[in-house]
């Protein structure tokens, strides 16, 4: 969904978008650290590290489900747009982002692991057709972890 510049204004919705932008910033560096903190055996700055990735993290997806809420909440105000279908994005923008994040770092970084997860009906990769300005095509990313484990209870051996 193609959103108005105008959001961009809403106070909450901006601060939201800096503090994903800032928590995701700093995950390389941590992620590194830990790296190299695995390498070196160290017990210590392996929980040390580890915390730390735990914690920016709860802050990311504390700071994507505000990103929702306030832009649920600007919705029926955007020009352009339909309320109903601002509400309806912004109910499934938590999980499709956090889907998003990971399947893009996947395919950047390990694109065979993606194409093997993929092939396992693990992660799915569609293209979305556009309808209209408002709703341009794009790539649906998304892991199928439930729907998988779901489907693998119910096989008998």
């Amino acid at each position: 969904m193609r959103l108005p510049p105008q959001l961009t204004a809403n106070a909450p919705f901006a601060n939201a978008l800096n503090a994903v932008a800032t928590a995701a910033g700093t995950l390389p560096a941590l992620v590194a650290g830990l790296i190299t903190a695995v390498e070196a055996e160290d017990e210590g700055g392996i929980a040390d590290k580890s915390g730390e990735i735990l914690q920016t993290v709860v802050q990311l997806i504390s700071a994507i489900d505000t990103i929702a809420t306030t832009l649920d909440s600007a919705g029926p105000g955007l020009p352009g747009v339909v309320a109903a279908d601002v509400s309806a994005f912004a109910a499934v923008l938590p999980a499709r982002l956090v889907d998003y994040l990971i399947l893009r770092y996947l395919e950047t970084y390990y694109p065979l692991l993606c194409a093997n997860l993929q092939f396992l009906a693990i992660v799915e990769r569609t293209a979305v057709a556009g309808t209209d300005a408002t709703h341009p095509p794009y790539y649906l990313r998304r892991t199928t972890l439930s729907r998988s484990a779901t489907g693998s209870s119910r096989r008998k051996m």
